[in-house]
């Protein structure tokens, strides 16, 4: 689907909001823990920019885990929702992902209401 420019047609079902807190993501591919920040949330899911750079592919599945409180950093993967990578652009040595969260599973769980 297309709009009349030409340019891909926004596929959301749920609003964004702008929303700015550190959070972190687990590739179980590479086995690693990589620090961020949220761009904007929604409901379906959220934009991150990580402090360094990830290789992940569209289709992959990762953990994303954002703290309640700033200085809620100790995250254990249990704690964090499952997420499938969207899109992922690489550049100046950081990843910025976008990520759908999958199964139900929400930042909503577990008292954790972020997004709008």
């Amino acid at each position: 689907m297309s709009t009349l420019l030409g340019q891909p047609a926004d596929r959301r079902t749920s609003t964004r909001v702008p929303h700015e807190q550190p959070c972190k993501v687990y590739s179980p591919r590479e086995d690693r823990f990589v620090a961020g920040t949220t761009c904007n949330l929604s409901r379906g899911g959220a934009m991150v920019r990580l402090e360094q750079c990830m290789p992940v592919v569209p289709g992959e599945r990762i953990r994303v885990g954002m703290g309640a409180r700033r200085h809620d950093s100790l995250l254990k993967v249990e704690e964090m929702v499952e997420a499938q990578v969207l899109r992922a652009v690489s550049y100046d040595g950081r990843t910025t992902i976008a990520v759908e969260y999958q199964a139900g599973d929400s930042l909503r769980r577990d008292g954790l209401r972020l997004a709008a």
